[in-house]
């Protein structure tokens, strides 16, 4: 990983990917809830991810999941994850 401090502190962030063998998901934003917002990078089918594990470094910390069935509205159960 490279990280390179720009002059203009309130400048536009770049982000720049090259090819790679291992699809994966890149790290958006943590919540102050504490989820962890991710992007797909490569090409994954997100119906997979749900159950999988997920790493940071080498470190498990945490399982991708939904809101349990008792907890969605109607809309939300009608709807494909």
């Amino acid at each position: 990983m490279f990280f390179k401090k720009g002059k203009n502190p309130s400048g536009k962030k770049i982000g720049v990917f090259a090819h790679m063998d291992e699809v994966g998901l890149i790290l958006k934003n943590i919540t102050d809830e504490g989820y962890i917002k991710c992007s797909s990078v490569g090409g994954i089918d997100e119906r997979i991810l749900i159950g999988q594990k997920v790493l940071i470094g080498e470190n498990t910390i945490g399982i991708i999941g939904i809101k349990a069935i008792h907890l969605q509205s109607k809309g939300e159960t009608d709807k494909v994850i």
